[in-house]
C-alpha cells in the first residue's frame, strides 16, 4: 500500500548537498562550496536565486525561520544570521565559535536557538533584533542531536539521552543508546518525542517518559528521520522506510506486516529530510520529493483489498474534530479534502470498515467471529 508517491525533482548537482530546508513553496540548498541555491518547486521545478557566496565554507545546517523572515545557517563553526527575502548577512553570532549543530524551537516566545559547541549548549533568543545568549548548560560529552521540548532539551549523546530542564539545569536521564548514532525528532501537533535506540525508534512524551506500547522497528539503525501525519519516515543504506506512527493502544511489536507501510530502494543514498511542509529528501547529488497519498483514499484501497485491520490502523488517525485553522491547512493534502469536512467522519468511516470486514467473515464461514463484528455495531 502507497502512503507516498516520489518523484526525482533535483538530480547531478555539480557541487554536493550539504543541507535542505524550506521556504514558502522554495526549496533552499546549501552546497559544500558555501553557496545557497533557491528553487522554486510549485509546479515545475526552477532554479530562481543564486548566492555563492552566501558563506566561505561548507552550509552544514540551514533552517528558514518564516516567522522572522531569517535562515539561520551554520557554516565554519560559527551560527549566522541572514534577512529574508533579501539573504543579506544580519549577523554572526560570536558566542557560537566552535558551533557544530543547532536547533531552533518557533513555538517559543521570543524564538529559541540552541546551539550545540563542544560539551556545551549555549541557548540564544531573539530580542528582535538579533539572537542573544541567555544561559549556557555543560554537558557530558558532546551533543550528537537536540531537539526543543517545551520548557526542556532532548539531548541525544553518544552513549545516551538526556532531558534538560532550561528553568533549573536539572539534568534527568530517559535512557541509553548502545552502538548506533542517536536520532531526535519531535512530533509537531502530538506533544511526543520520537528517539532512536539501535533499529528502534521509541515514543516518549516531553516529559521523557514511555508514551506507547510500542515503538517501531526498523531493517537496521536509520540515519535520519521525518515525519508527515501520520507517518514517519526513516531513512537507511537500504532505502527509504515508512510505517505508520502507532495509537495509544496499539500493540503491535509482533506483527511486522502491520508495522511496514511502505519501502523506497530508490533513495538509500539520503541523509537529509525536510518535513517542514512538503517533505524532501537529499543525497549528496540529488533530491527527492515525496507527495503523500490521501488518508481516505489509502483506507479505501485497504479495504478494497481486504486488508481491514491496516485500514482500521489508518481510521484511527483521523481527525475527531477540526482544531483550527492552521491545522486544517496542514492536514488538508494528506487527508483528501477540505478538513473541516471530516469532522464527524471518523467514526463513520471506522463503522464502515468494521461492517465491511464482518461481512467478509460471514463469507468465509467464519460465523461466530463475523457476529461479534455486528454486534459491536449495533
Amino acid at each position: 500500500m502507497l502512503a507516498f508517491n516520489i518523484t526525482v525533482i533535483l538530480a547531478q548537482f555539480s557541487q554536493k548537498i550539504e543541507a535542505i530546508d524550506t521556504w514558502g513553496d522554495r526549496l533552499l540548498v546549501g552546497t559544500s562550496e558555501g553557496a545557497l541555491l533557491v528553487y522554486d518547486v510549485r509546479e515545475r521545478v526552477s532554479l530562481i536565486d543564486s548566492h555563492k557566496a552566501f558563506a566561505k565554507k561548507p552550509i552544514q545546517q540551514i533552517h528558514a525561520v518564516e516567522k522572522l523572515n531569517l535562515i539561520v545557517s551554520l557554516s565554519d563553526g560559527f551560527i549566522s544570521v541572514h534577512s529574508l527575502p533579501s539573504f543579506t548577512l544580519r549577523s554572526v553570532l560570536q558566542k557560537s565559535k566552535g558551533a557544530h549543530m543547532f536547533s531552533v524551537d518557533t513555538t517559543r516566545s521570543p524564538v529559541g536557538l540552541c546551539v550545540g559547541i563542544k560539551k556545551r549548549l549555549s541557548i540564544f533568543q531573539w530580542d528582535g533584533n538579533d539572537f542573544v545568549e541567555t544561559k549556557q548548560f555543560e554537558l557530558p560529552d558532546q551533543a550528537k542531536t537536540v531537539v526543543w521540548s517545551d520548557n526542556s532539551l532532548c539531548v541525544g549523546y553518544k552513549k545516551e539521552y538526556n532531558l534538560i530542564n532550561l528553568s533549573s539545569g536539572i539534568m534527568s536521564h530517559i535512557f541509553p543508546v548502545n552502538k548506533s548514532s542517536p536520532t531526535a525528532n519531535r512530533l509537531t501537533g502530538l506533544d511526543l518525542l520520537l528517539l532512536g535506540k539501535e533499529s528502534l525508534s521509541i515514543l516518549v512524551g516531553l516529559d521523557g517518559k514511555p508514551s506507547r506500547k510500542c515503538g517501531l522497528t526498523w531493517s537496521e539503525p536509520p540515519v535520519v528521520l521525518g515525519y508527515s501525519f501520520p507517518f514517519i519516515i526513516a531513512i537507511t543504506s537500504k532505502g527509504a522506510e515508512i510505517q505508520l506512527l502507532p495509537g495509544p493502544s496499539s500493540d503491535r511489536s509482533n506483527d511486522r506486516r502491520m508495522q511496514l507501510q511502505q519501502t523506497l530502494p530508490a533513495v538509500k543514498q539520503g541523509r537529509f529530510i525536510c518535513d517542514k511542509n512538503d517533505i524532501y529528501i537529499a543525497s549528496t547529488s540529488q533530491i527527492w520529493r515525496l507527495v503523500p497519498v490521501p488518508l481516505l483514499a489509502q483506507i479505501d484501497a485497504l479495504e478494497k483489498e481486504r486488508h481491514f485491520d491496516e485500514a482500521l490502523l489508518l481510521c484511527e488517525n483521523l481527525p475527531d474534530t477540526p482544531s483550527s485553522s492552521s491545522s486544517s491547512s496542514s492536514l488538508s493534502s494528506t487527508m483528501g479534502g477540505p478538513y473541516e469536512d471530516l469532522s464527524g467522519i471518523k467514526a463513520a468511516r471506522i463503522q464502515s470498515v468494521k461492517r465491511a470486514h464482518a461481512v467478509q467473515l460471514f463469507k468465509e464461514g467464519h460465523y461466530e467471529q463475523s457476529l461479534g463484528y455486528f454486534a459491536e455495531l449495533e
